[in-house]
């Protein structure tokens, strides 16, 4: 049982609108495009919220909140 939404043992979710989130937004650098079938893309996906949100010493889930919060009310363009 986890204690926080967004403590260390929370799994992410890769859904469309995460992913799509940011494949806009890392279009100007290392473009990342993930498949949210793909258990190889799901790996990719851990590696960039930890390169992320290790400086900061934030988990995984906290910056896929972060993103998620990003996306709300807001069109995610395609």
């Amino acid at each position: 049982m986890t204690s926080a939404v967004d403590g260390p043992e929370v799994a992410p979710i890769l859904d469309k609108r995460v992913r799509d989130w940011i494949a806009n937004h890392t279009a100007d650098d290392d473009h990342v495009s993930l498949s949210t079938t793909s258990s190889h893309d799901y790996l990719r996906y851990l590696e960039l919220l930890d390169a992320w949100g290790s400086p900061l010493g934030r988990t995984r889930a906290q910056v896929e909140l972060a993103i998620f919060e990003l996306t709300r009310d807001r069109p995610v363009e395609v």
